[in-house]
């Protein structure tokens, strides 16, 4: 039995399980974030502190052009050469690893830093690492790039690339969904100005609002408090006769990978005095990430 062998396959093994229960509390962090920039500076922090990566940075873009927006980094030790690559980035200037990354959508393997990017403020703390760069993409939305340094040792294993794409995968969909909401949130404020109703909902069980426009009174009967509370059930207040259709049409919907708008025939809701209005509306399904499920 070859002992040295034996003893690395342990030791990725173990470093493979720390990275795993990085991912689950970024995913945990990304869930409770509506703010990009206060998003890739914990999950950079969480990159190097919980995952045994040397460092992190992440750079987003204007959303016109790939002018760098909002810049993030965490180098335990090595804070000047990371406030080094957010000036050379300032100045549109990007780096090997950066520039490379974006012209794929999967990840870029740097095997050598030393050689391969030695215009790069960090590539003297790459000498005995190697690095993993990827675009932050949804959709085929560039939101920007993220870059880690990895044990050299790890660098050509197929799970360590697998997990890495896995956190850019997940920031790219938080991204996207901060975006959204912001653009839902400015919705609303001309919709509040207008007969409609605007309600953000999470597709489980009841149905629960997440944001409703402060207009919803005239149509529900019932204040934006009483709708936001935890016990508050949408569904509940569809008309018995049309909640099994309206749920069937919902769930067909979601089910359907391609579906992002569904339009209801109108139902029914029932108001608190018992009276009843007819809603007509237009669903626009929400991916929030795989793990997370979905808004309407």
């Amino acid at each position: 039995m070859d002992v040295t062998n034996e003893k690395q396959a342990e030791t990725r093994e173990q470093h493979t399980q720390k990275i795993l229960r990085a991912i689950r509390n970024i995913t945990q962090m990304i869930a409770s974030q509506t703010d990009p920039s206060q998003l890739i500076h914990l999950a950079c922090s969480q990159l190097t502190e919980n995952m045994g990566y040397h460092s992190a940075w992440m750079a987003l873009f204007e959303k016109r052009d790939r002018r760098v927006s909002m810049f993030a980094g965490s180098s335990p030790g090595y804070d000047h050469d990371i406030a080094v690559v957010k000036k050379q980035l300032d100045q549109g200037v990007f780096t090997s690893c950066m520039s490379r990354s974006l012209e794929k959508s999967d990840i870029h393997v740097v095997r050598d830093p030393v050689s391969e990017c030695h215009a790069c403020p960090l590539h003297d703390e790459y000498s005995d690492c190697a690095a993993f760069a990827q675009r932050l993409e949804y959709e085929g939305k560039i939101f920007g790039v993220i870059t880690v340094s990895v044990p050299r040792s790890y660098v050509d294993y197929p799970e360590m690339q697998d997990l890495f794409s896995e956190v850019a995968h997940d920031l790219s969909f938080a991204l996207n969904g901060i975006e959204m909401a912001q653009a839902f949130r400015q919705a609303s404020e001309i919709i509040e100005r207008s007969p409609a109703v605007a309600l953000e909902w999470k597709a489980e069980a009841g149905w629960p609002v997440e944001y409703v426009s402060k207009n919803c009174f005239s149509i529900f009967g019932r204040t934006v408090q009483e709708l936001l509370d935890k016990d508050f059930s949408y569904v509940g207040i569809i008309h018995p006769d049309d909640r099994g259709r309206v749920l069937r049409k919902v769930s067909e919907a979601i089910s359907d990978s391609s579906c992002e708008r569904l339009v209801h025939h109108p139902y029914r809701i029932i108001r608190p005095d018992n009276t009843v209005r007819w809603i007509r509306d237009t669903i626009y399904i929400k991916k929030r990430s795989i793990r997370q499920g979905y808004s309407l």
